[in-house]
This record gives C-alpha cells, structure tokens and sequence, in this order.
C-alpha cells in the first residue's frame, strides 16, 4: 500500500483507495503507474462525477404547497358564489 497522486487532482491517496477523499473520483490511482504517469494526463470517466439525485427535496414541497394554494382558491371562489347567491 503505497501513497501516490490521483489521477484527477494530484493530491496523495493510498494505491488501495477506492475514491480520493480531495475530489471524490473513482479509482484515484487508475491505470496510471511507474514510469507513465509524468506523461499521462488526467482520465476522465462520464460516471467519476455524476450528480447524485436526491429523492423529495424543496422543489417536491414547493408544488404541493403551491397546489394546495391553488385549490383553498378555487374553494374560497366556489363558497363566495353560494353565499351570495342564497
């Protein structure tokens, strides 16, 4: 278990490591060894920095929210009519 740069950002991580802990990558120490790696530039994979999806969040409470406004109007507009009409 040698030390060694990541592949993406340099910083010293562990040849065992499974994702640096400086920038989150995948496999720091890659293929990248020995004499190649003063020459080999960084390696990138679609998948080293995908966003993560979070499920809910604020946009999910927002448009129930917003909903829930919309209805309580059209409930405020239909009782107005009743009363006003009986």
């Amino acid at each position: 278990m040698a030390m060694v740069p990541c592949r993406e950002c340099g910083g010293s991580v562990s040849s065992e490591a499974a994702v640096c802990p400086h920038c989150g990558i995948r496999e720091p120490a890659g293929a990248v060894t020995g004499h190649n790696r003063a020459h080999a530039g960084p390696v990138h994979d679609p998948r080293d920095h995908a966003p993560v999806r979070r499920r809910g969040g604020k946009t999910g409470w927002m448009v129930a929210f917003l909903l829930l406004l919309v209805l309580l109007a059209l409930f405020a507009l239909w009782y107005t009519d009743i009363v006003n009409f009986t």
